[in-house]
């Protein structure tokens, strides 16, 4: 597992100095982190100079629109090949969808993740398992630097920080997640400014999707598994967007006595999204990695082929592996 040492944050930084042309690239569906992180890191990376393309193909989640991320986000990789290639929050071409192929062929290509490893990949890799959130990573590897960090870079990180631990509630919150929160909150954007757009904004069609895949959610015999699922009759009935489903798979967690929440969501005809939360009793990282995704092991995420019904077989099925039913 690497370590955030001045030797790794060195090395990235070299492989950053040497490049002008810069593509950085999320995970498909990002959430609060990869995009804060995303978004933190091409601005700090454009006020050294560099020649930033934050490219992400898909629809952004509209309640991360106070980040502005439209005025960054291009949906087209660059015409002018990248030299460097960035993957933020994730360790491998694959899980960035349709810009896979141009991740793959850069030049050179740096890895900021805070996830177990599930390869090789990178001309330099800066991850640590033991951050909350790539948004540590990517503060470290500013900070390191000593690259001014902005309100715009201060909000965003704040917000990767807030949703990948649940308002600071989740077991990976650390003192020093609590100590770069605060040093980013004197930069002047507040905490509960961010949670409550974040969690506590939703529109009217959101709302009515919410109360559908509540409405469809299931018990393992023993209570300690659930798993809710959307159809594409669910988008079509409410008016809402797939992007509405931020936090769902969370108030499925909630459920009295739950250890392991799944929710499935049938994005387009034969795929379906996959998320995964834990609270310790079962692996979901690894059983996300089993088909096809990726996370660590109390959230992850994967994307299957096939109908509703085949993806539910397959992600129950791959769950008796890891916790009892």
């Amino acid at each position: 597992m690497t370590r955030l040492t001045s030797d790794v944050l060195d090395a990235a930084w070299k492989v950053f100095d040497g490049a002008r042309r810069v593509m950085v690239a999320m995970h498909q569906n990002p959430d609060g982190d990869a995009l804060g992180s995303a978004i933190a890191l091409t601005l700090g990376l454009r006020a050294l100079g560099k020649d930033v393309h934050l490219v992400c193909p898909q629809p952004t989640p509209e309640i991360y629109d106070f980040l502005r991320p439209q005025e960054l986000i291009e949906s087209a990789v660059p015409r002018e090949t990248p030299e460097l290639a960035v993957l933020v929050d994730c360790d491998r071409p694959e899980r960035t969808g349709a810009l896979s192929e141009a991740v793959a062929q850069a030049p050179y290509s740096v890895v900021l993740d805070h996830h177990p490893p599930t390869s090789e990949f990178g001309t330099a890799r800066v991850t640590d398992e033991d951050c909350a959130a790539t948004a540590e990573v990517v503060y470290s590897l500013l900070r390191h630097r000593a690259v001014p960090v902005s309100y715009e870079m201060a909000e965003a990180l704040l917000t990767a920080l807030v949703t990948d631990t649940g308002g600071f509630r989740y077991p990976n919150t650390r003192p020093r997640t609590l100590e770069i929160a605060a040093d980013l909150m004197r930069q002047g954007p507040s905490t509960a400014d961010i949670a409550q757009k974040v969690y506590d904004t939703r529109s009217l069609a959101g709302l009515k999707l919410m109360s559908r895949a509540l409405d469809s959610i299931q018990l393992s015999p023993n209570g300690h598994v659930a798993w809710a699922r959307l159809s594409l009759g669910d988008y079509e009935v409410t008016g809402a967007k797939p992007e509405d489903t931020e936090g769902f798979v969370n108030m499925v967690h909630g459920l009295k006595g739950v250890d392991v929440a799944v929710i499935l969501r049938e994005e387009a005809p034969g795929s379906v999204r996959v998320s995964f939360r834990s609270r310790g009793g079962a692996p979901v990282g690894r059983a996300a990695e089993a088909l096809g995704g990726g996370g660590h092991e109390l959230a992850a995420a994967c994307v299957l082929q096939g109908t509703l019904d085949e993806a539910e077989q397959r992600v129950l099925e791959e769950l008796k592996k890891w916790t009892e039913f």
